[in-house]
């Protein structure tokens, strides 16, 4: 993944858990598909940044 700054990284996450959230409330089977992707490169994401050394992680 290419390096984004923490604070874009931070902001991308809650962007996918809102799509995720508000997907799930639809409680339609023709979004599943949709709501597992978002929630792998969420996931991505987050590990992405919890790999990131503290000091390294500041824009």
């Amino acid at each position: 993944m290419p390096y984004l700054p923490a604070k874009t990284q931070l902001g991308l996450i809650q962007m996918y858990t809102t799509a995720i959230v508000d997907l799930r409330a639809l409680r339609d089977p023709a979004v599943d598909g949709l709501i597992r992707r978002l929630t792998l490169h969420r996931d991505e994401l987050v590990a992405a940044l919890a790999a990131v050394p503290a000091t390294a992680s500041k824009p």
